[in-house]
């Protein structure tokens, strides 16, 4: 099975943009994989794939690690992603805001990180901005 990777900022407000994404996707023969926040691109993500059939695998951090939670979780998720899907099959969709009220001013710093490190194992990325 395929495994299509949902990362992206906490305070993204632009939801049309991540259904029309899985929108595109089959669910018969894809996995939404996403990191568990309890609102923005990972909410929307869990919240429409679920709506519309797919089955949704989420990867929470481990805050005990203090602020390497995150990453730690980012990376285990695109790791355990690519041995899942058995051929690599794997596209990290990744949704950066870094406009104004942007999580304590991250600029995106943990999405970043797990396009990065998608990059560096050969996923596939594509990534998304707010419209203008």
């Amino acid at each position: 099975m395929k495994r299509a990777v949902f990362t992206g900022s906490r305070d993204w407000q632009w939801p049309i943009m991540i259904k029309d994404v899985i929108d595109s996707l089959d669910k018969e023969t894809t996995i939404i994989v996403h990191g568990a926040c309890s609102r923005g691109a990972d909410q929307i993500a869990n919240d429409y794939a679920k709506a519309k059939g797919f089955t949704v695998e989420k990867y929470k951090a481990d805050w005990s690690h203090g602020r390497y939670g995150g990453p730690k979780r980012n990376k285990r998720m695109i790791r355990e992603s690519i041995r899942q899907s058995g051929d690599g099959n794997v596209t990290v969709y990744a949704f950066i805001y870094e406009g104004p009220g942007s999580h304590a001013g991250t600029r995106s710093r943990g999405t970043r990180g797990c396009v990065e490190y998608a990059i560096e194992k050969g996923c596939r990325v594509v990534e998304f901005k707010p419209p203008k």
